[in-house]
């Protein structure tokens, strides 16, 4: 995640990592930071097309039953997925979780604020973090074989926080 940086500027980098180095680390150098960004292409078989892609397409293919709690997509129809603007956004954010998430993992504090807010944005859903559990094995299914066990031991961690906050916020009538 950038800070103070305009989406314009988000969405460029993202896109030069795209068409630059599709399905692969791409290294990055801003102010002085080094970070790689990461994509993912899908194919539009019927148009002959890629697309950016992400891992929530595949979460509503094999659980289609969140896929209704995202009101904006519930009628969008699978192979309509890849492409949605809605989906697209959501994917960014989740990304940019993430990231904010990495930058800030030696801030207690932080983590925590971000966590809350995590649940905060998703009491609606009704989700729990066996729920979220699903969609971050997808997220690590995306990356390198070699990275796997790290991302997994930190959603093993990640995962029940945002659980106990989801819970704590339903106790609290925020439903």
């Amino acid at each position: 995640m950038f800070v103070g940086v305009s989406p314009e500027f988000e969405v460029a980098l993202y896109t030069v990592c795209y068409y630059a180095r599709p399905n692969k680390r791409c290294p990055m150098r801003v102010n002085g930071k080094t970070f790689d960004v990461k994509t993912f292409q899908q194919l539009d078989s019927a148009k002959n097309e890629t697309y950016l892609g992400s891992a929530f397409a595949q979460l509503f293919d094999k659980h289609p039953k969140y896929k209704d709690k995202f009101y904006k997509l519930k009628d969008i129809p699978n192979d309509q997925l890849p492409t949605n603007k809605a989906l697209a956004c959501h994917s960014l954010m989740f990304t940019r979780a993430i990231e904010t998430m990495v930058e800030n993992v030696d801030d207690k504090d932080m983590m925590e604020e971000i966590l809350l807010r995590l649940a905060y944005r998703h009491i609606r859903l009704d989700l729990c973090d066996k729920d979220l559990q699903r969609v971050s094995d997808l997220f690590i299914d995306q990356l390198d074989k070699s990275e796997h066990q790290i991302w997994k031991q930190a959603f093993h961690k990640l995962n029940p926080q945002i659980g106990i906050f989801l819970d704590s916020l339903k106790r609290e009538g925020h439903v």
